[in-house]
């Protein structure tokens, strides 16, 4: 009979529990059971389904929590690799611009340091060259290449057409002597001025230049 009647075509459980428990009182109330006992066994049966149901929905509950938390989990194990490989990302970018600045500022120095000894060989070149003009020129005024030192050139009536003797004294200051037009003049007042200053002193050398000025302007 009960082959007959739950088939596999019945989808609602519930319906079909509900369809069971009618057929199950008339096969009792047929058997001989009272209507009070049958009451009684099917509120006992009730409490049973609802209680099988309370235990599976409570199941389902903890089932869906546990998926929740393991799908909580592992968002928050993809989001930390996600945020793992921004940093990672962001690290690299950092590191590859540092290291991008650090060759351009290698490329200008080095083209800094091309530049500056280019500068450098220009302007020993051009102090080389001003040097050899300087040379030659003393040499068709003066007769000399170079002037000693203590002798320095003087425009009097035209551009360097004119020696004097510079005397620097122990306090640190320079005196300047008279205008001489030949460098062998020059050159012996100088001699005699240093001798002077080695023998008596800066005051008395001085004055002695103070007194061959005035001779010379006289």
């Amino acid at each position: 009979f009960f082959k007959n009647r739950f088939t596999p075509t019945v989808l609602d459980l519930n319906t079909a529990i509900e369809d069971w428990m009618r057929e199950k009182d008339r096969v009792l109330v047929l058997g001989g059971v009272d209507r009070y006992s049958m009451k009684l066994l099917r509120q006992q049966e009730e409490a049973e389904r609802r209680a099988a149901c309370a235990a599976r929905r409570l199941e389902r509950q903890k089932q869906l929590a546990e998926e929740r938390a393991a799908k909580s989990a592992e968002q928050r194990e993809v989001n930390r690799e996600k945020r793992q490989r921004r940093d990672e990302q962001r690290e690299a970018k950092v590191i590859a611009r540092q290291r991008r600045r650090e060759l351009l500022q290698q490329k200008r120095l080095a083209f800094a340091r091309v530049k500056l000894g280019r500068l450098r060989a220009m302007v020993l070149s051009l102090q080389s060259s001003l040097q050899k003009i300087r040379r030659e020129k003393l040499l068709r005024a003066w007769g000399v290449p170079e002037l000693p030192e203590g002798l320095q050139l003087n425009s009097f009536q035209s551009e360097d057409d004119s020696l004097c003797v510079t005397l620097r004294l122990s306090d640190g200051t320079e005196v300047v002597g008279p205008y001489r037009k030949t460098f062998s003049e020059a050159l012996q007042e100088l001699q005699e001025l240093r001798d002077l200053q080695r023998r008596k002193g800066d005051r008395v050398a001085r004055e002695e230049m103070l007194r061959r000025d005035v001779e010379a302007m006289a």
